[in-house]
């Protein structure tokens, strides 16, 4: 088990009075000097520092960044389904997959769109397209769990993996987004373990309806005793793909630092 971390999360200082995602994130190589100096070794590319259109020099740069300072791509974060179910959606996965096959990325994260976007069937039709091609191309897709979309539900992304049947789609779990659908995160340790290609840790507080983000070890799946449960489980189901950092918490460097310090002991 590897520990990843989410490029974008990395931000210049907010002002006190606004939220960490509304500064710029910080240039790709400064991310990457910072988690080589912390010792991570695997990172999850995301915007803006990964874009669906790259040309071969942009690559090329992206590559050497990640030569420079040994580090390998755990993911390409496309946001395809994220608000909508359209055609331009399936437009943008699909590009995706050519941006992460042309970077010898191994995983492409999506999501299965808001529930209230467009039905089911739709959703499962725009889906199997993505994985239809991602077989042609070697990558595989890793669907991610939000609370009100279609796999927002442990079964519902159960059912909904096997119903496309593909071996190029799978589970990308976010544990706290299961905790916040009020769905159980150990159970979705247990059952996708043995399939997981990549997940999300970060730690969060509900409180009448709202998520609060918190450092890992400050929220209430910490306090509850469930992320060394959850770790417990990848564990026995031989879990060796990555767990990635993704705190949503300002200032973002020491909001990395002290999950770091909190989820290495727990994974060993």
């Amino acid at each position: 088990m590897k520990l990843s971390y989410v490029s974008c999360e990395l931000r210049k200082p907010a002002p006190l009075d606004q939220d960490w995602w509304v500064t710029e994130s910080y240039p790709l190589d400064h991310v990457l000097l910072k988690m080589s100096e912390l010792g991570l070794k695997d990172v999850e590319l995301s915007g803006p520092h990964i874009k669906p259109r790259m040309s071969t020099r942009e690559i090329g740069r992206v590559k050497e960044s990640l030569k420079t300072h040994n580090i390998r791509i755990a993911c390409v974060d496309s946001e395809a389904f994220l608000w909508t179910i359209k055609n331009s959606d399936l437009k943008e996965a699909l590009m995706f997959i050519d941006v992460a096959h042309k970077l010898e990325a191994d995983l492409v994260k999506i999501f299965s769109g808001p529930a209230k976007a467009a039905k089911r069937t739709r959703a499962m039709a725009l889906l199997g397209k993505c994985a239809k091609y991602a077989e042609k191309s070697g990558v595989t897709i890793g669907v991610e769990n939000i609370w009100y979309h279609h796999f927002g539900k442990v079964e519902a992304m159960k059912e909904g993996v096997e119903e496309i049947g593909s071996e190029a789609l799978t589970a990308l779990i976010d544990f706290s987004n299961f905790y916040v659908g009020g769905e159980d995160s150990i159970e979705a340790a247990k059952l996708f373990g043995g399939k997981l290609v990549h997940a999300h840790v970060k730690d969060v507080v509900t409180s009448a309806g709202r998520e609060d983000w918190k450092v890992l070890g400050r929220g209430d799946l910490s306090r509850l005793g469930l992320f060394p449960k959850i770790i417990d489980e990848l564990k026995r189901a031989d879990y060796g793909a990555c767990l990635s950092l993704e705190p949503h918490v300002a200032p973002s460097l020491d909001a990395l630092e002290e999950s770091i310090a909190y989820i290495r002991p727990l994974i060993g």
